[in-house]
């Protein structure tokens, strides 16, 4: 599945208040469910906001449901204009990601997003993997994953991570990089 809120010119691109909700989403060679907005000049904004992801399973997809925000096609550098995705993803299970590279099961290089009582497990990467600042991560499960269970990447500043459970992953249960980011009531074990 594939959402994306982009622009050329110096208008204005905006994908709203879609709902993707009760799917499942399995064998895909790119993102089992993927969220971008993007903008490609300094004029130009791209949205994707009030979006609600829930109640999916998300099986054998290179990464489970991935939310980026990008200044170009390939998404290989930041927003040359504003680029913005505001999604809350919640009560959905994501597993086995790993088909290609990199094999997170909810990837967020994104600012401004709800990741909320999702069960991720057996996926190649880590579990939950965020790039973005001032997101909430609140009651996540993450076990079992071949690299970390939730890890925040150098630079993501202003995070929530609140009571999330993260066990048996080969890495770190909860692994931040830096950064300033809040971390309350979490459980890491068996890691």
């Amino acid at each position: 599945l594939l959402s994306r809120a982009y622009n050329y010119s110096g208008a204005k691109a905006v994908l709203e208040k879609v709902t993707v909700k009760n799917n499942t989403v399995s064998g895909g060679g790119g993102a089992g469910i993927l969220v971008t907005a993007e903008s490609r000049n300094a004029l130009a904004t791209g949205e994707a906001k009030e979006l609600l992801i829930e109640g999916n399973t998300v099986d054998d997809n290179a990464v489970g449901i991935h939310l980026r925000t990008c200044g170009n096609s390939l998404c290989t550098s930041g927003p040359v204009g504003s680029a913005t995705v505001d999604a809350t993803v919640q009560s959905n299970t994501v597993l086995n990601s790993g088909t290609g590279i990199p094999g997170h099961g909810i990837f967020v290089e994104a600012d401004g997003n709800d990741i909320i009582l999702n069960n991720v497990h057996d996926n190649a990467g880590s579990g939950i993997r965020i790039g973005g600042d001032n997101n909430q991560i609140l009651n996540n499960s993450a076990a079992f994953n071949g690299v970390d269970g939730i890890h925040l990447e150098a630079g993501a500043d202003g995070n929530l991570l609140s009571h999330n459970e993260a066990d048996h992953n080969t890495g770190d249960g909860i692994h931040v990089t830096d950064g300033v980011n809040a971390l309350v009531g979490n459980n890491a074990h068996h890691n």
